[in-house]
């Protein structure tokens, strides 16, 4: 998995690294694919959540945890009727603040982003193509529990 990240931040490409809650995907990104970018001399900017995130023009790639997406927020919604409302309007304010944030990013990123279980994975995995805060193309990587 670490080689086929590698190779598409390469060529310029932008990820959605989509797994569970709790699966190791941080750990993933901060002990695995920071040290090889950085073996390589790509200059990783890494942020914890899009609240921290700045933007630096020293940065080849922008790595950023707990990311947000609307894109299945009705799916969401359909498979979750119980929890009304799945979002509120605050949350959805501030992830457009978020969004915001990212769009001002012009270099390849990588969004790591929680669902819960397999459906919602695959939901985005099949549907998902392009970023929604600026429409460029992205790539999915569904992330297993090492």
């Amino acid at each position: 998995m670490e080689q086929e990240i590698l190779q598409k931040i390469m060529k310029g490409k932008n990820i959605l690294l989509v797994g569970k809650t709790d699966s190791g995907k941080s750990y993933f990104i901060k002990n695995q694919i920071i040290p090889l970018f950085r073996q390589k001399n790509i200059n990783v900017c890494y942020f914890e959540e899009c609240a921290d995130l700045e933007i630096n023009e020293q940065c080849d790639v922008y790595i950023i945890d707990e990311v947000e997406i609307l894109f299945d927020k009705e799916f969401l919604e359909s498979l979750h009727p119980d929890e009304k409302p799945y979002y509120t309007n605050n949350y959805l304010e501030t992830v457009k603040v978020w969004q915001n944030k990212l769009s001002k990013i012009t270099k390849p990123i990588i969004c790591i982003v929680t669902r819960n279980n397999k459906e919602e994975i695959d939901y985005i995995y099949n549907n998902y193509k392009s970023l929604e805060w600026n429409n460029l193309p992205v790539e999915i990587v569904k992330f297993e529990k090492r």
